[in-house]
């Protein structure tokens, strides 16, 4: 790629006393083979030395730049600021405990320019343990089955006009602001999944995806609650299929009036589909629902 044809990327990474990883989360951003980035460290009011940390890093590269909240903002609030913040004409964020693979910028941005049609794309990317060691590959799905759950997954670019387009992400819905903004993404935008993984994503005890799972299925609800007028690809067996899904999430969490609710919502969008798989699921045989390929 030329250097006339080589646009910034402002990289987000919100960080909340999350000194542990960000190291190597950093360094993920100096290996990239991609050299035309910035990196926006936005320190959601952190209560330990991560202030320090930081400073360490801007002194290290002109690239970086940071922004701290005097006040805690949530992971939404402080992705708010560093969009307002960032110059680069593309966009994407870093958790400060995950990693690009060296060849993610070049490759996004090179899919980009390649289609100039498209405002937003999502890679595949992997699960890696605390050690850094894989677990498995993820493969995004298609985005039109945003709705039922989240395809995107956490690598992608988007071009900087989206947020012109859709708004910032909606800080009322901490733990499911991703979702809320692919779908207002997918109504406006052109959205396109690229299987090419170039992403690592770690798994340990103290990510949000760990430990906020009981707080996430109503705000998915709420999401369907705002957006499924507009949601042009969610069909009434779709809708019913999405409501069962939190059904039985809230079911999982002994949460059994809004199972009721869910199940209720289900049946009004379209009773044939509801009654259609409880009856394939109570007549399959265990030893068959439980083959999986090898």
């Amino acid at each position: 790629m030329s250097q006339s044809a080589s646009p910034l990327v402002s990289i987000v990474m919100p960080t909340y006393n999350g000194k542990k990883y960000m190291a190597e989360a950093i360094q993920s951003c100096f290996d990239q083979t991609y050299p035309h980035w910035e990196l926006v460290i936005v320190d959601d009011a952190s209560t330990d030395d991560s202030p320090e940390h930081i400073a360490r890093y801007v002194a290290m590269d002109d690239r970086i730049r940071s922004i701290r909240h005097e006040a805690n903002k949530k992971l939404p609030g402080a992705l708010n600021t560093g969009v307002r913040n960032m110059k680069g004409a593309y966009y994407t964020w870093l958790s400060d405990d995950d990693l690009l693979r060296p060849n993610a910028l070049a490759f996004m941005v090179n899919y980009m320019e390649m289609h100039p049609d498209v405002d937003l794309m999502f890679t595949d990317y992997s699960e890696i343990d605390t050690e850094g060691k894989p677990i498995r590959r993820i493969t995004v799905g298609d985005p039109q089955e945003l709705g039922i759950h989240n395809v995107i997954g956490v690598c992608h670019l988007r071009r900087k006009e989206v947020f012109d387009k859709v708004g910032y992400y909606a800080e009322d819905l901490f733990l499911a602001e991703d979702l809320d903004i692919w779908v207002r993404s997918m109504i406006q935008c052109k959205i396109m999944p690229v299987h090419e993984d170039l992403f690592l994503y770690r798994q340990h005890p103290r990510s949000l995806t760990s430990t906020q799972q009981k707080r996430v299925y109503p705000l998915h609800a709420e999401i369907l609650r705002r957006h499924l007028p507009q949601m042009y690809w969610m069909t009434p067996e779709k809708t019913a299929y999405a409501y069962l899904r939190l059904a039985k999430r809230a079911f999982r969490f002994r949460d059994y009036g809004r199972t009721l609710q869910y199940i209720a919502t289900a049946i009004r969008y379209s009773p044939t589909f509801v009654v259609t798989k409880s009856f394939k699921k109570a007549l399959t045989p265990p030893e068959v629902a439980q083959v999986h390929p090898s």
